[in-house]
Formats: structure tokens, C-alpha cells, sequence
């Protein structure tokens, strides 16, 4: 599986997916860990891979990509699903029919197509001086270039379903959690919304190139390798969006498979959810305030599509309980408000984004000041504040929907010039709640009374104690 450093291609079917630019950014799961190559010794330039895709166990695939000489047919129908529900793995059957699921290629009415071994890479500069950071001025990650576009994957033969460990199931398991989410989301955003159909890449190979890195006095070249994770790469103007899975694991004895939980892969579709609506900021400048509303929209579009349910949360290391709108705490008992001592933390902090927690084996969990923390503080006050609105009472996942996507409109509108303190981006935010929720309240029956305005206030202030001094729910409309 494994390719060369110089190794390029580019398949006939694949030429969207050529880059023509320097980098993207992605948006993750906020689940990563990274290994090392060592130093070749005769080479400095060079490394010796340790890493796998996944680390002491590789996937593979199942079955030559159909052979053309066999005599079974081509067609898989049915999948041994695995789903992540309340901290043990459910096992079942899928009839892939039912999601409009093809086999030859890999592909679905959600899902464009499926393609293995692709390569990205970025170049960082390491500063002996400083702490390495492959950052930008804007203290935003580098972004990936791609150098190899990959391949088309299939699944064949009917009469040897994929194992749960090669890559044709690992592809089918994830399509059906798009499927899934896809069919989910549609009726509860607005009615004129079009999702494009997003590609997926099972285990491609994310590069970061340390130049120059110093060893023993020399200068050479330090590779990381990103796996354990998932991300979004949004459209350009050359390339196609879609979600990358980068899995890896220690042994096939070990339980969680990150796409195997519904609301990891959902949370990935979530954020195309927002470039389907026109409502991302996906450049290397935005702000990490801004980058933490995306991590909220997409954690809510997942809890929305699983049906206002974080079941395919709980037990997953890192995220678990900290991921899910519904709790009110992290997992050390910090509560989901932007504190004082949270908002000294994001003002001192530097290249904030890249530190969110430890490694998958011996992490405690998210930290609130990460963008993935700070989403999950904003995901849970949308929920709260759905509750309250009056579509609530009729449909619970659609006032959720609702909201959301005004919350993050206005998110955009408030913070379009980007910049400022994380004190006056908070208070953006904050704004920004103020109004999506008032603007439910449009409708002659249902008016914004004082007595919904107070308990409005009481929950704005509570979310927000560092704004307190703030007028929140005015009586002029907003």
C-alpha cells in the first residue's frame, strides 16, 4: 500500500480532483494523532516510514478491484454494518439497495465516488528559535497540496462480502452514514436547499514536510503523517468537496472504528451542509472564532440527523460526552459557557486551533478553548435556545435546523470583517444568537412576549457571563 514520495498519478475519471492551487484548509473532527519518520541515515532528505495507515495494521483490499475473468458477479447487496451506539458496537445488515448504494464503483445518489491512495503534502518551516508550527501569520493551519489523486474503488464479488478491516467496507460503512444523514437533513433545512454530491477518500496520506528540522546539528528533513481522523475538504474552483477518513488503529482486536459512529460522519457532512447553504468561511485567514461556529453547525447537524440523539457519541475517546449538544459539561465538569477564566485562555492564547488535545490513547478529553471545544459551547446553546422558539413544539429537529442555520447567517454578517479581540468576537456571537432567535418569533401567533424575553435574557447571560453588562433581547426587533 505503500507509495513512494515521488509517486504521482492522476486517473482519467479523477481529473477533477487535481490541484492546481498551493493548499486547502480542512475542517476535522478534531481526533488526530501523528507519527514520525525517522531520519535516513545516508540521506538526511529522506525518511524511513514507520507509520502505517494504520499503524501496526494496515487495511487492505478484500478482493482484486473485480476481475474481469471471474465468475461471480459483481455485486455486492447486502453489508454487515457496525454502528457506535451507547458505548458498544451494534452489528446488523444493510441492504445497500435501500440507500441507493452502487458497488462498481463505489457510489451513491449522496457520494460521487470512492478513491484510495491519495497523497497530500505541505511544507513547514521550522524555527529553531521558536516552537515548530506549521502555521501561517494568521496562525491558521498550511494548507494541503495534492500530490496524487488516487484511484476509484470498487467492491465485488457477492459471495464474499468485504471484511470489516479492508477498505471496501470501510468505504461502504462511512457511504451509508452519508446516505443516512443526507436523507435526514434534507426536509429540516430550507425548502430551495441543493447538497452536491461529495466524493470520499479512504486513506490518503497527509504529508507535513519539516524544513529545515535540526538533528545532532544538522539540517534534515522531519515527516509527520496525520491518521485517526476524519475531514472535509471543501469545493474549489478545480477540485470536487469531499471527506477523507484516515484510519488507524493497533490491533483487529480493538472495538471503535471512528466511521463507524453516525455522528463522526455526519458531523464531516455537516460542515458541507454549510457550504451547500453559502454560509462557510473556508479560507486560511478566518478567525479561530470562526472556525469554532463551523465545529458547532456541524456538530448539530449531526445531533439533528441521528434525530436529536448523541448515542454514536458515548465512549468514544476524546469527544465522547464533550461532543454532545445536549450535555451541559465537558468531561471534567467545566461548564459549556464562555467563563471568565475561558475567555483569559483565548486571549493569551497563540495558534490556538492546533492544540486540542492529546493523543487518542491518553487524552481527557476536548479542550474548551480548541475550536472543537468552543464549537461544542455554541452547539449546546443552540439547543437550548431552539427549544424556546415555536416551531419547537411541532417538530424539534427542524426548530434545531432553523435556528442553526439563521445563528450562523448571522454569525457571517457580524464577522465579515474579520479580526477584532476574542472578547468582541464573542460578543458577535453572542449578538448573533440574540437575533436568529428573535427572528423566530415572526409570526403574528407567536409573538416574542416579556415573559420569553426575560428567560431569553437569563440564558443569554448565563452562556455569556463575561457580556453581563450587555443588553440582551431588546424590545426593538432585530
Amino acid at each position: 500500500m505503500e507509495k513512494s514520495l515521488d509517486h504521482k498519478f492522476a486517473h482519467p475519471s479523477l481529473l477533477v480532483l487535481g490541484f492546481a492551487i498551493q493548499g486547502i484548509l480542512f475542517l476535522t473532527l478534531g481526533c488526530n494523532d501523528t507519527s514520525k519518520r525517522d531520519i535516513h541515515p545516508s540521506d538526511p532528505t529522506l525518511g524511513l516510514q514507520i507509520f502505517h495507515a494504520s499503524d501496526l495494521e494496515t487495511y487492505a483490499l478484500s478482493e482484486a478491484q473485480c476481475d474481469p475473468t471471474s465468475q461471480i458477479p459483481d455485486v455486492i447487496q447486502t453489508l454487515e454494518l457496525y454502528r457506535w451506539q451507547d458505548g458498544i458496537l451494534d452489528r446488523g445488515t444493510l441492504d445497500l439497495s435501500t440507500l441507493g448504494i452502487h458497488t462498481t464503483p463505489i457510489a451513491s445518489n449522496a457520494v460521487s465516488g470512492v478513491y484510495m491512495d491519495g497523497v497530500f503534502r505541505r511544507s513547514c518551516d521550522s524555527d529553531i528559535a521558536a516552537p515548530p508550527r506549521c502555521a501561517l501569520p494568521s496562525n491558521n493551519a498550511v494548507g494541503w497540496r495534492q500530490v496524487s489523486s488516487g484511484t476509484p474503488l470498487k467492491a465485488c464479488r457477492s459471495a464474499m462480502a468485504p471484511a470489516r478491516d479492508s477498505l471496501e467496507h470501510l468505504a461502504l460503512s462511512a457511504i451509508a452514514a452519508i446516505e443516512s444523514a443526507s436523507l435526514a437533513l434534507k426536509p429540516l433545512l430550507p425548502p430551495d436547499t441543493v447538497i452536491p454530491a461529495i466524493a470520499v477518500m479512504v486513506t490518503p496520506r497527509f504529508e507535513s514536510l519539516w524544513l529545515p528540522w535540526i538533528m545532532n546539528g544538522k539540517n534534515v528533513t522531519y515527516e509527520q503523517v496525520l491518521g485517526d481522523n476524519l475531514a472535509y475538504f471543501p469545493p474549489t474552483s478545480e477540485t470536487p468537496p469531499y471527506i477523507a477518513l484516515l484510519p488507524k488503529r493497533k490491533s483487529s482486536s480493538e472495538t471503535l472504528r471512528l466511521w463507524e459512529s453516525s455522528f463522526v460522519i455526519s458531523h464531516e457532512f455537516g460542515h458541507h451542509i454549510e457550504r451547500s447553504l453559502a454560509l462557510d468561511h473556508f479560507d486560511e485567514q478566518r478567525s479561530h472564532m470562526r472556525i469554532a461556529a463551523s465545529e458547532g453547525f456541524a456538530d448539530i447537524m449531526a445531533y439533528a440527523s441521528l434525530g436529536m440523539s448523541s448515542r454514536a457519541l458515548k465512549g468514544i475517546p476524546c469527544i465522547g460526552a464533550d461532543r454532545s449538544p445536549e450535555l451541559p459539561e465537558f468531561n471534567t465538569g467545566m461548564a459549556k459557557i464562555i467563563s471568565k477564566s475561558l475567555l483569559t485562555r483565548l486571549s493569551d492564547a497563540s495558534g490556538m486551533m492546533f492544540q486540542e488535545f492529546e493523543t487518542m490513547e491518553n487524552c481527557q478529553g476536548t479542550l474548551p478553548h480548541s475550536p472543537h471545544g468552543l464549537g461544542a459551547i455554541f452547539a449546546h446553546w443552540i439547543l437550548q435556545f431552539s427549544t424556546y422558539t415555536p416551531a419547537h413544539e411541532r417538530s424539534p429537529s427542524t426548530a434545531l435546523a432553523n435556528l442553526a442555520v439563521g445563528w450562523l447567517k448571522q454569525v457571517n454578517q457580524r464577522m465579515a470583517a474579520g479580526g477584532g479581540s476574542p472578547e468582541n468576537e464573542l460578543a458577535e456571537i453572542a449578538r448573533a444568537f440574540e437575533a436568529s432567535v428573535t427572528q423566530q418569533f415572526t409570526a403574528p401567533d407567536h409573538p416574542l412576549t416579556e415573559n420569553v424575553r426575560a428567560l431569553l435574557r437569563e440564558k443569554l447571560i448565563f452562556a455569556f457571563p463575561t457580556l453581563k453588562n450587555l443588553t440582551w433581547f431588546t424590545e426593538v426587533p432585530l
